[in-house]
């Protein structure tokens, strides 16, 4: 199994970046830049998506007395832009794919990267004449750059794979060289097991090592039972598998394989999270901000430790670089008393409305691991717990128009993982439902006599669905999408649990542990060099082609 993993360096595609309109004396350009680094350390492919987009419309008149003019509708326009990748070493790098090579080029003696990958992109249109009813104006800009890295599964193929045949009786040999317990399954053509196929498992020697009367034959393959794979001079000594069939018109199939089971103590996993958030959350900072033009949900990571775990396992990096960040702050390293924008939405609202989350901060945060309780049947899910002080506000000229809050000031979510038909993790989620009371003061905005003619015409019930929608709906979301984009990095942690990436076939929880089943890995198998001679101490003279002089010719007794 092999599966991708995109490593996200530059996103503005969710906010707002402008194209500016420059120039004087009736005529103006559009015109965009952006520059910054790029964080590289993996080897894929270099996805690179700019756009840069400005309006034309003609038929508008010049300011001063002037009969009405029909206008044309505004039309769009894309800037063509120049993009260059840079090395660390200031060169342009202009292939598709970074490799390992590439990435070693920029590592010293002990694998650490240095410099720094940069990008540069800029696009400026013709000269636009605006004296002559033309108005340009500004449009959006967007940057994104990643590297998207095929991680391969180091779980081995198949020992046996069979559609069987006209025969009544099969026999497979196979090389059995890989630790867990050994499966065979003969299944009908509708999937389910065959509950008349026989099978054997005959060792090198031999001798049957296990049966069974119908199609699913389990035996235990352990360290030494590999040392029956291998003779004395370390070649392979085949094992079979037989198989016989009562109807071969059955159209049975045959399938054989290793897998390896780990365990791992739910205690333990809710010690590291417990240790990482602190008790409710209090390693954590969460609160609302207005700035810049953005409602922004702030994140401020208090303890050290937590700070280089959320680092190192790339907790939020995909977060982070869907947001806008203040000036100065590297995503590439986060750091503990650092200020992070991990969701933002636009101030303004349109309606002459803007929103307000400076009220609101997050008091509790509790992350517990186990069953899931509202996904059924039951998976084993991370449930996330908050509670939220405040309320955010939609403001009408200083009057709070739309109060939202949580209900019982608690929402949970809970996320669940699951294994796909490919041995791929997929995530399954439950929140609470309609978590956000919304509360309109639509008569005393009446009494004020403040709300507009388009919000008049919207009414109360259009307004609520508005709010609805463009505020309550991406809270939720937002939320969801935080805390999904984290355990989204259960494979990098899971390949560090089981020392490498592998083909699952079963997430589950079983006396309070998390089981993982996947398919196991072909064991390590050196050969020896037959023109190995050890040195050791010795001064080495060549005569000739694997003709060596050792002096002394032979080593002393190390325990004398």
């Amino acid at each position: 199994m092999t599966y991708s993993v995109e490593h996200l360096y530059v996103n503005t595609s969710d906010f707002t970046d402008i194209v500016a309109v420059v120039g004087h004396a009736g005529v103006v350009r559009a015109e965009y830049s952006a520059s910054g680094e790029l964080p590289i350390r993996h080897p894929g492919r270099l996805n690179v998506f700019v756009q840069a987009l400005y309006y034309t419309q003609t038929g508008v008149e010049p300011p001063g007395p002037h009969p009405l003019a029909k206008h044309s509708p505004p039309a769009k326009h894309q800037l063509s832009m120049s993009t260059r990748i840079l090395s660390p070493d200031g060169n342009l790098f202009t292939a598709d794919q970074v490799t390992l090579a590439d990435l070693e080029r920029f590592r010293d003696l002990r694998g650490t990267s240095q410099g720094t990958w940069r990008y540069e992109t800029s696009g400026v249109s013709t000269p636009l004449i605006v004296s002559e009813g033309l108005l340009v104006t500004e449009g959006a800009a967007t940057v994104r750059i990643a590297v998207e890295e095929t991680v391969t599964s180091r779980s081995a193929g198949l020992l046996v794979s069979s559609s069987g045949g006209t025969a009544t009786t099969h026999l497979y040999s196979f090389d059995l060289f890989r630790v867990g317990q050994f499966i065979a399954e003969v299944r009908l053509f509708g999937g389910a097991i065959s509950p008349t196929a026989r099978l054997w498992l005959i060792d090198p020697d031999g001798a049957v090592v296990a049966s069974a009367s119908h199609g699913f034959l389990a035996f235990p393959v352990t360290l030494r039972t590999l040392d029956k794979s291998r003779d004395v001079n370390g070649h392979v000594r085949a094992w079979r598998l037989e198989f016989a069939t009562t109807n071969p018109t059955l159209g049975e199939s045959i399938s054989a394989t290793v897998i390896t089971t780990t365990r791992i103590p739910l205690s333990m996993l809710q010690q590291r999270i417990d240790d990482l958030l602190g008790p409710n959350g209090n390693k954590l900072s969460i609160y609302g901000e207005n700035k810049d033009g953005n409602a922004l949900c702030r994140l401020k990571i208090l303890d050290e430790f937590s700070a280089e775990t959320i680092d190192m396992q790339s907790l939020i990096d995909k977060v982070l670089a869907k947001n806008p960040q203040d000036p100065g702050v590297d995503i590439s390293n986060i750091q503990k008393n650092i200020v992070y924008s991990i969701a933002h939405h636009r101030q303004d609202l349109g309606h002459d409305l803007t929103l307000d989350v400076g009220a609101i901060r997050l008091t509790i945060l509790r992350v517990r691991i186990g069953p899931s309780q509202h996904l059924q049947p039951s998976i084993p899910a991370i449930t996330v717990d908050v509670a939220v002080h405040g309320e955010i506000g939609v403001d009408l000229e200083g009057f709070t128009l739309v109060s939202l809050s949580l209900k019982n000031e608690f929402l949970t979510l809970e996320v669940g993982v699951d294994v796909d038909s490919t041995g791929s993790i997929v995530l399954r989620s439950w929140i609470t439902d309609d978590p956000i009371d919304i509360d309109v003061r639509w008569e005393a905005a009446v009494a004020l006599g403040i709300l507009t003619s388009g919000l008049i015409t919207l009414g109360i019930e259009g307004l609520t669905a508005y709010i609805q929608s463009e505020v309550n709906d991406k809270i939720v979301n937002g939320f969801r999408d935080i805390v999904e984009n984290a355990i989204l990095s259960a494979p990098k942690i899971m390949a560090m649990l089981l020392g490498g990436d592998f083909t699952l076939k079963s997430v589950r929880i079983e006396n309070n542990a998390i089981v993982i089943d996947y398919v196991a890995p072909v064991e390590p198998d050196p050969k020896a060099n037959s023109d190995y001679i050890g040195v050791i101490g010795r001064s080495v003279m060549r005569l000739g082609p694997d003709i060596w002089q050792l002096t002394p010719p032979s080593l002393g007794g190390s325990w004398s």
